[in-house]
């Protein structure tokens, strides 16, 4: 935001919680935290913010999965966290409004997805520096 890039910030933000205010149901004690708690708390999700949400909910670093895929994918390298089965009700819930928009599944316009759906790699780690 300090380089004037406020959409960019913002979907950096908005991605990552599909629940939005609801997932700040605490007092966050690190200052960025609180930070980002106030950001959210201020903003109006809008269709571009489902889309990059829904977009990250169904993609893998080897392509597009099915949700299902994407959840043990998440669950596998950070554990289970309580709140996760609300967002992925939230990821159901924001791939049915864009079918509803689109008029067919999501899953039938997005390229491979029936073939990396089944791979099944070892999750993704950082690399060591």
């Amino acid at each position: 935001m300090e380089k004037g890039w406020d959409e960019v910030a913002r979907v950096c933000m908005t991605h990552f919680y599909l629940l939005m205010q609801d997932e700040f149901n605490y007092d966050p004690s690190i200052e960025h935290e609180k930070a980002i708690k106030t950001y959210i708390l201020n903003c109006h999700v809008d269709d571009y913010d489902r889309l990059i949400q829904i977009c990250d909910s169904l993609a893998v670093d080897y392509g597009f999965v099915i949700l299902e895929k994407r959840f043990v994918d998440v669950t596998r390298r950070y554990g289970i966290m309580e709140g996760y089965i609300k967002g992925w009700e939230e990821a159901f819930s924001i791939k049915e409004y864009f079918e509803s928009k689109m008029g067919c599944s999501i899953y039938d316009v997005l390229p491979d997805i029936g073939k990396t759906t089944l791979l099944t790699p070892k999750p993704w780690k950082p690399p060591v520096a």
